[in-house]
């Protein structure tokens, strides 16, 4: 049987989920600390809202991205691309809520 990391079964859980509207929850960037490696490398981010330590909902579709260091690394469309070597954080905003992710890129 074929194992998928963790992040993957959260990720199903919270397209199963309709669209909530970012209010009394937290967001989260998962994964939460990223590696790429590679010119090619690339990641796909999920913002969930979190309401009690639970998933209540999928927010990437109304997320904005930031690259503290846009020589580093990108966003575009919720896919994490490489630029240059370093280390950088992501900011996903929806609804005046922040979430950051730490990215180190080797390429």
């Amino acid at each position: 049987m074929r194992q998928y990391p963790l992040w993957v079964g959260i990720l199903l859980a919270c397209s199963a989920l309709s669209a909530r509207t970012v209010s009394a929850a937290d967001l989260k960037i998962l994964p939460g600390d990223i590696m790429l490696t590679g010119p090619h490398a690339s990641q796909r981010l999920l913002i969930a809202a979190e309401e009690g330590g639970a998933v209540t909902g999928d927010q990437t579709a109304q997320a904005t991205f930031i690259s503290a260091n846009p020589a580093v690394a990108v966003v575009d469309a919720g896919i994490l691309r490489p630029v240059g070597d370093g280390e950088t954080t992501i900011t996903a905003t929806v609804d005046g809520k922040q979430a950051t992710a730490k990215v180190k890129v080797v390429r």
